[in-house]
């Protein structure tokens, strides 16, 4: 009598394969959501009033002009950049030694306080900037 032993061959048992597509899915869902619901600064708010319209018009080589943004805080950005009140002078002189002077383009928020819109303001004043457009705030 012989005995026969039979090994059955198995497959061998491999975890579950993880697939990328539902990451990459939840990912570009993700930015969409984030482009849709993102603020963006809006510079075509910018209204000049008529005078000023008239003299950038009229003269060959306009002033350059800066925006500063002063938000509901109080808090500056000049070129970008966040400052204090006293790096804001500094900066203000700074300006005042170009040639032309630079306009000063002043975007406060709906809800800065006026105080803070004020103190801009006279900080370019006293740095001898020639003058300060405040231009209207747009809803927020």
């Amino acid at each position: 009598m012989q005995t026969v032993e039979t090994k059955l061959a198995r497959p061998l048992r491999r975890g579950p394969l993880i697939s990328l597509v539902p990451l990459v899915d939840v990912l570009l869902i993700l930015l969409v959501f984030f482009m849709v619901t993102s603020t963006y600064l809006d510079l075509n708010i910018i209204r000049l009033s008529g005078a000023t319209a008239n003299s950038l018009a009229a003269s060959p080589n306009p002033a350059p002009s800066v925006i500063v943004s002063l938000d509901r805080r109080g808090l500056v950005r000049l070129r970008g950049k966040e400052l204090m009140p006293d790096e804001l002078a500094n900066a203000f002189h700074d300006l005042a030694g170009i040639e032309p002077r630079p306009r000063i383009i002043l975007l406060p928020s709906p809800r800065a306080s006026v105080q803070s819109v004020i103190a801009v303001i006279e900080s370019a004043v006293v740095a001898g900037l020639p003058g300060v457009e405040l231009v209207e705030p747009r809803a927020e």
